[in-house]
């Protein structure tokens, strides 16, 4: 794979494959060292890593160089960072059974391989299953890959993920295989469990409109609301055809956990397009305006509509630093610290707060992070 600078590295169309290799081995690092950096001293539960993908699901077996260059690096990355070797569980599946005894093979050549204490499991062994099960059940720290509309067991995960464990979940699919998963014939028992009483709300949609991309939008609307009822942070990334408004995948990640939220949140700011006041779009390119009720064109969050919101937060904000109030505003939205400054100067010039040092709490005129906002009644 070429190497590329984030923000071209959409420039031109990827594969599943590619954007999994891209994505997922830098993620994996952050998560590992925010999960380190949080476990009791002493502590040797498990650092589970899931990749129910791991030939990348979607590709041909011809392909499988770049699925198997994936787990390759997340092997190596464990010898990065101190306790990762001893701490990290893989659990590997894939719909492509016929990958996996060469996933094994290659990673067994790999010389991070006999490092690791805890060797990677494989779940289409029926005796590994509960194992993984039983540490998720346990609460011990998780990370999930997984396309959860290309086969069952995927379904199943995403399922117990959301509504049993506490489990970091990175989703990547194409548009096709969200909505044949929804609006076929015949709808999983997960995924009908999952969508519950939204399901029937979906398919009389879907029925009357027969635009693609409007029923895609659909579904992932009703999807992103059911993740948050269930207490999930959640970020969704569009990836578009090279100069297009056309999506090619979408990747969705969800969280209970805010610092595993804002990790990945940061990671994806360079690969993501800008609206003019700056505020990221989270869309791998802008291409021609398109409407789209999850994507309008008309934005939902702007730096004016923050500052409308935050002229109204006294009772929450008053004398907290602008960092703080980020982190206690911004989740589910699109909003960045950037973001932030701009709002609290703009609310300054209109002598609805002050900005004070965080330090001697004196009246400055140029924000920054640390600033301390003081409301003015």
């Amino acid at each position: 794979m070429p190497d590329t600078v984030p923000n071209e590295f959409f420039r031109e169309q990827r594969s599943f494959a590619a954007i999994k290799q891209e994505l997922l081995v830098s993620y994996f690092e952050a998560w590992c060292r925010i999960r380190l950096a949080t476990r009791a001293i002493g502590s040797e539960e498990p650092l589970v890593v899931v990749d129910l993908n791991a030939v990348a699901g979607q590709e041909q077996l011809a392909q499988q160089s770049e699925d198997f260059e994936v787990l390759r690096n997340l092997l190596r990355s464990t010898g990065k960072r101190q306790g990762l070797q001893e701490s990290v569980q893989f659990f590997l599946h894939d719909p492509v059974k016929a990958g996996i005894a060469e996933i094994s093979r290659q990673l067994e050549q790999q010389t991070a391989y006999e490092a690791l204490v805890h060797k990677p499991l494989y779940l289409h062994e029926a005796a590994n299953r509960p194992l993984l099960e039983e540490a998720l059940a346990a609460g011990s720290p998780s990370f999930m890959f997984l396309n959860p509309f290309s086969y069952g067991y995927a379904q199943e995960m995403l399922l117990n993920a959301c509504n049993t464990w506490r489990t970091d979940l990175l989703m990547l699919f194409c548009p096709d295989s969200i909505r044949k998963a929804i609006t076929g014939k015949k709808v999983s028992l997960p995924l009908t469990e999952l969508f519950g009483n939204r399901l029937p709300l979906i398919s009389a949609f879907c029925r009357k409109e027969k635009d693609n991309v409007r029923r895609t939008a659909f579904i992932l609307q009703h999807l992103h609301c059911l993740l948050r009822e269930k207490g999930l942070f959640t970020l969704l990334y569009r990836i578009n055809l090279p100069d297009s408004d056309t999506a090619s995948h979408f990747l969705l990640f969800c969280s209970p956990d805010t610092a595993a939220y804002n990790c990945f949140k940061h990671l994806m700011l360079p690969y993501s397009a800008y609206q003019q006041d700056g505020v990221p779009l989270f869309v791998s390119d802008q291409g021609p305006q398109h409407q789209l009720a999850l994507f309008p064109s008309r934005p939902k969050y702007t730096v004016e509509h923050l500052v409308e919101d935050l002229a109204t937060g006294a009772a929450q904000f008053r004398f907290k630093s602008i960092e703080k109030i980020c982190d206690l505003h911004s989740h589910n939205t699109p909003y960045i610290r950037e973001n932030y400054l701009a709002a609290f100067e703009h609310l300054r010039d209109q002598q609805k707060v002050v900005l004070l040092n965080g330090k001697t709490m004196q009246t400055v005129r140029k924000a920054a992070y640390t600033s301390v906002v003081k409301y003015l009644l």
